[in-house]
This record gives C-alpha cells, structure tokens and sequence, in this order.
C-alpha cells in the first residue's frame, strides 16, 4: 500500500491527499494544553509559573473514510510523528501538527466508518 504522503524538502511530511482534508464535527473546539506547573509550598500559596513561553493546542478531528482510506490513516499514523496540514481553524498551510493518540473508528454504513482523533496543532 503507497502511503501517499508527501515529504518537502526539509523532511516534513504533509497530510495525504487521499484522506479528506477538513474535519466533519460541528463543534470545533480548540483545547489549548495548560502551560502552568504548579509547585506546592511549606506555607502559604504554591507557586505558578509557565512550564514554556507557549503551549500547543488540541482540536478534536472526525471523519467519515472507507476501509482503505482508514487503512493508509493508521499507515500515515504510524509512520509519521509530525507533518505539516492545514490549522483546523486560521487555514494556515504548513502548520506542524501531530495525531496525540491512535485514531478510533465506528462503522456507520457499508464500507464507511467514523474516525475520530485529537490533533495536535505544534507551537513553532
């Protein structure tokens, strides 16, 4: 199976042309990741202060894809950690995004099914 992803010239991959390229949920969420580490005092308040200078952001992503297209999703997953794809809600190219855990499917018709991951949106 041709993953049909392709790789730019500084190696990054980008999303596959052969899997939709917007998500179907209504709700497009964005869940940005706490970026505070907390530290617990003898006495007083504890301490808060940022573990980075920014923090990445997760949108929930879902799909309807055939059997073959989830096939070259989990091929994709599997293969590539990070990849360039279109930002879910500025529609800025080349933004560096990551799948934070394996996609999940429910049959919903002959040969259809209902994929859903979360996406990482990568701070550059």
């Amino acid at each position: 199976m041709e993953l049909q992803g392709k790789v730019s010239g500084d190696n990054m991959a980008t999303w596959p042309t052969t899997l939709p390229q917007c998500s179907l949920l209504r709700d497009r969420a964005e869940n940005p990741v706490d970026n505070r580490i907390t530290t617990e005092t003898e006495t007083g308040n504890p301490n808060i202060r940022k573990r980075n200078t920014a923090a990445p952001t997760i949108f929930p992503m879902g799909f309807v894809l055939t059997s073959a297209q989830y096939d070259i999703l989990l091929a994709f997953y599997n293969d590539y950690i990070v990849f360039e794809w279109i930002h879910p809600r500025t529609h800025i190219t080349a933004t560096r995004c990551r799948i934070r855990e394996i996609p999940s499917n429910v049959k919903v018709g002959v040969d259809k099914y209902s994929v859903t991951f979360p996406l990482e949106v990568m701070v550059t």
